[in-house]
């Protein structure tokens, strides 16, 4: 959800007049993201693409808060993002460490079309994507 004024965004239980972006999944991982996360991130991203009552184009993953990773984090990155593609959606990152990209890359992630690039910012991410697709600039690290 983002504020309409600031351009902030929030979890959805947040409250205040939030706008909801039309085609598009925040997901803001607060953790790390290791072999042992797998199956509770890949519920995660399901579950918030199942909820949402339209046709969910792309999902955008802040990763900022992720500092424990491992390149099993590379595959499961990569899974999901078949497994969404299954369903014409979208996989995207946002705010990934340097570090964390450099392992990530490291473990395959390169080598995968959608991340190719990552996004600097969550707002350049979704103004990527909220424009069916993901053809605008991205900050690459």
């Amino acid at each position: 959800m983002r504020d309409p004024i600031t351009g902030s965004f929030f979890g959805a239980s947040h409250e205040g007049d939030l706008e909801k972006i039309p085609g598009v999944v925040v997901v803001r991982n607060d953790g790390p993201l290791f072999f042992a996360d797998a199956s509770r991130f890949r519920e995660t991203l399901t579950e918030l693409v199942r909820r949402e009552d339209e046709h969910v184009g792309a999902v955008v993953v802040d990763a900022d808060s992720v500092q424990l990773t491992d390149t099993d984090a590379a595959d499961i990155l990569i899974q999901v993002a078949g497994e969404l593609e299954t369903q014409g959606t979208s996989l995207v990152l946002a705010r990934v460490r340097p570090e964390v990209l450099a392992l990530w890359r490291r473990g395959g992630l390169a080598e995968r079309d959608g991340f190719a690039r990552t996004f600097s910012t969550v707002r350049e991410a979704v103004d990527a994507v909220s424009d069916g697709g993901t053809s605008a600039k991205a900050g690459s690290r």
